[in-house]
């Protein structure tokens, strides 16, 4: 029996986005502010709410009387600084991710990234982390122009044929997307959701190295 697939979000599952995102987030605001769209830079636990979050959910929040235009600007302008970062090292996975990962990998599971962000965001922090080789494909909001997490799942289920696994994430995004696709779910409870939005997941947990475990657990093979 073939193994089923096992569902990763990135940011505040995999990696801990805010290393290199609140100091990006402040660049742009300080543009924002000099061109006269807002007066002041959300509080980080502001900022920190907006991760999982869709590219137009993120700027209709932090913006939400800016045109459509000048939010696309500054998602852009955002991308763009949090890639510096990245250029400059910034950023980091959280503890045993990427060992959890490869013990998964070795066992012989598909691994996939289903994450809201933009694709060259994707693309930098699995290729700056080297963790791009380990999964079999990269999803993200940005490239595929989906509105919802739930969407962009199932876009993956269906281009890559694949039966319902384990969808693993730190938001109620994540546990609404598994559960409306057929698989079980994985709140990650040391990410930036709160542990009360994540009681509808199947499993909690509060260190990703759990994840082995619970595979072994569930008939996902």
């Amino acid at each position: 029996m073939s193994l089923k697939p096992l569902m990763f979000d990135l940011d505040g599952t995999l990696f801990q986005a805010h290393k290199l995102s609140l100091t990006a987030y402040g660049r742009t605001f300080e543009k924002l502010q000099r061109q006269g769209f807002c007066k002041q830079t959300p509080d980080e636990d502001v900022l920190k709410k907006t991760y999982g979050m869709t590219e137009k959910e993120i700027w209709t929040m932090l913006l939400p009387t800016a045109s459509p235009e000048v939010q696309k600007m500054a998602a852009r302008w955002t991308e763009q600084e949090e890639l510096e970062n990245l250029r400059q090292g910034q950023g980091a996975l959280y503890p045993r991710a990427m060992s959890t990962l490869e013990k998964l990998k070795s066992r012989g599971h598909q691994l996939y990234i289903v994450s809201n962000g933009g694709q060259d965001y994707v693309h930098g922090v699995c290729d700056a982390f080297n963790l791009t080789p380990l999964f079999s494909g990269l999803y993200s909001a940005g490239q595929y122009g989906t509105d919802s997490k739930s969407q962009l799942l199932e876009l993956a289920v269906q281009r890559e044929h694949l039966a319902p696994g384990m969808m693993i994430g730190d938001r109620d995004s994540d546990v609404a997307a598994g559960t409306g696709n057929g698989f079980v779910t994985v709140g990650c409870c040391y990410g930036y959701g709160h542990r009360d939005e994540l009681q509808g997941a199947d499993f909690l947990i509060d260190d990703i190295s759990a994840v082995v475990a619970l595979v072994c657990r569930e008939p996902v093979a």
